[in-house]
């Protein structure tokens, strides 16, 4: 059995139990000149299995090859004198390898190929250390090339912290021994900073940089143990630099930053992360492959922001992440909730109004607007708000003709941005009534009207000289209302009327207030009626002539006067209790046919007028 090994020095070496064993394995030495790392190879000859472990020919280590020339350094072989160092060459990796030259020296160390036309010619050399050593297995170097390393492919360039990291696919070439970190300075050329070795890692941290204030860009060459470099690789890649401003009035970051550069397959997107308060950052938005901004939007006030940008390589696990930038912010915080929820009238008819707003918000202004329609508003007051803002406020609307009808409002502020925010909106319930003559008053009123809001039920209210009482609860959906009077209670002739809605109305946040929304008053005043009898007795029971009036109260003026058929006026008043006992200046007036004429005022402007005949029965 042959037993193969790569060895902590990137070399193999051979044990055999028989020269058979080196025979059956000479076949797959060719594969491994390649460079393909193989660990361990076990082979089994017919001859059967050997425990006995034996010396083997160790090969020079293999350098480089140099201007056609190779370079090597010999290895200690004890198992027999020194013959050669046999170079074997092809123009093809896979052989098959002719013997190029056999070097008696054993403190050779180079070995120049004469007419090798490197220029047009690529060649592949292996070497192999002949001793004088029977059955021991020979074994060949690492098979190179004569051309120069080839550069590795950068994988991605990202930011970590203050520092960058590289990270590269490291080169296939077995010569390459080392790789040279390139970084643009300012002066605008690459200047090496570092070398990094196969086997300690596969990127490359560079703590000089300067990532959160430029950009920073890199490339990377192969070289050898000649120093021999790979060509330079003109496609550097670089971080991205991310930038930010931040705008208070709009509450809003705006994000910038240069896109990532020479990935041969592309960006296939980016990503914008941000964390708030030092929590773990939240992926805000994905954006294209082309994008180099963003707009975060709806910054809270006195929060720390921090940004990242990621750049998402195509078809690749790979990506590359901005600098992150960090800000504790400070905006002008606008009024974000305004809910205008109650338009109600007071005692007086002034219009009560109550919002509820951000107490955060700086604003300067406070504008109240009316609407016939909902849809075009005028101004009706402007006052500068009282620091610092309660979660409720109140405003007075005064000197407002009740009689105009339902009537819509709106708060708008204004804030240190000249940004506005504009309120819900609230209508008032405007009632109004006539009364009829037949003894009812009929009284109709507006919907319940504030957005957001939901009636629950109306209560009317019957306001007279004695007194307030509620008159009646209405369900929702009802707005009109007879209020039968025929009982003659004096009180009634000049009633007055006001509806509330019960409601709740609900605000963005979830909670809910409850509201008491107030009409307009509407008074009403009933017909006074005045009733003459056709006759009276001065001598009997019924012995005065006067009429019989309802709600006399609300007679502003009263005339009667009686006439004999002459046409004499035999008796006047100005008083409808006053009545005619039946007597002319003292004396009895004789029985017979009387004429009376009479003209009622009542306080709202309605006249009465009445004539008529009487008799008077002795």
């Amino acid at each position: 059995m042959v037993l193969w090994e790569y060895n902590i020095k990137g070399k193999y070496v051979i044990s055999a139990s028989s020269i058979l064993d080196y025979i059956c394995c000479m076949n797959r030495i060719k594969s491994w000149r390649t460079g393909i790392p193989v660990i361990i190879l076990v082979c089994n000859l017919l001859l059967g299995f050997s425990s006995n472990s034996h010396a083997q020919v160790n090969p020079p280590d293999f350098l480089c090859v140099e201007n056609d020339t190779l370079r090597w350094v010999p290895e200690a072989n004890p198992c027999g004198p020194f013959l050669s160092f046999d170079i074997y060459f092809s123009d093809d990796i896979n052989g098959p390898y002719t013997l190029l030259s056999s070097i008696t020296d054993p403190n050779a160390v180079q070995y120049h190929h004469n007419n090798a036309n490197s220029a047009v010619n690529i060649w592949y050399y292996y070497i192999e250390a002949v001793h004088d050593c029977p059955g021991e297995a020979i074994i060949a170097s690492d098979t190179l090339d004569n051309r120069d390393p080839d550069f590795p492919p950068i994988d991605a360039v990202t930011v970590t912290g203050n520092d960058v990291e590289i990270f590269w696919t490291p080169s296939q070439a077995p010569e390459t021994s080392g790789y040279i970190i390139y970084k643009k300075l300012a002066n605008g050329n690459f200047e090496p900073i570092d070398t990094v070795y196969p086997g300690t890692a596969d990127y490359f941290l560079d703590s000089n940089a300067d990532p959160t204030v430029q950009v920073e860009e890199y490339t990377i060459i192969a070289i050898d143990e000649c120093g021999n470099t790979s060509i330079f690789n003109t496609l550097p890649h670089s971080t991205i630099l991310l930038n930010y401003t931040i705008d208070p009035c709009t509450q809003s970051a705006l994000l910038d930053w240069n896109l990532y550069q020479n990935w041969a397959e592309g960006v296939d997107s980016h990503e914008v992360w941000v964390s708030i308060d030092g929590a773990t950052a939240e992926l805000a938005a994905t954006l294209s492959a082309s994008a180099t901004n963003y707009v975060y939007e709806n910054l809270n006030d006195g929060l720390n922001y921090c940004f990242t940008v990621r750049a998402n390589r195509t078809n690749s696990t790979f990506s590359s992440a901005s600098n992150e930038v960090c800000e504790t912010v400070s905006i002008i915080q606008p009024n974000r909730n305004l809910n205008l929820f109650s338009a109600s009238f007071t005692e007086n008819d002034d219009i009560e109004l109550i919002w509820r707003w951000d107490i955060n918000a700086e604003i300067n202004n406070v504008d109240i607007n009316i609407s016939s329609d909902n849809l075009s508003f005028g101004n009706v007051d402007a006052f500068a708000p009282s620091f610092p803002l309660t979660l409720y406020d109140t405003t007075y609307v005064s000197n407002h003709d009740a009689d105009l009808g339902k009537r819509y409002f709106q708060v708008v502020t204004t804030d240190d941005c000249d940004s506005t925010s504009i309120s819900t909106y609230a209508a008032t319930i405007h009632i109004d009534g006539q009364a009829n003559s037949n003894f009812l008053n009929y009284l109709e009123w507006t919907d319940f009207d504030i957005e957001n809001g939901e009636l629950i039920e109306y209560r009317l209210y019957k306001k007279t000289d004695v007194g307030t009482t509620i008159l009646d609860v209405i369900p929702a959906g009802e707005t009109s209302y007879l209020d039968d009077i025929s009982n003659g209670n004096i009180y009634d002739a000049n009633a007055c009327y006001y509806v509330t809605a019960l409601a709740r109305v609900s605000f963005p946040d979830g909670t809910i207030a409850f509201v008491n929304s107030r009409s307009n008053t509407v008074c009403l005043n009933q017909f006074t009626t005045i009733q003459f009898p056709n006759a009276f007795a001065p001598d009997g029971e019924n012995n005065e002539f006067k009429p019989l009036v309802v709600y006399p109260s609300i007679i502003a003026s009263y005339e009667m006067n009686i006439f004999d058929r002459w046409g004499q006026m035999v008796f006047t008043t100005n008083q409808p209790e006053r009545g005619w006992d039946g007597k002319i200046k003292g004396n009895k007036a004789k029985q017979g046919i009387y004429i009376y004429k009479m003209r009622m005022v009542q306080t709202d402007g309605k006249v009465d007028e009445q004539k008529g005949s009487l008799m008077l029965v002795r």
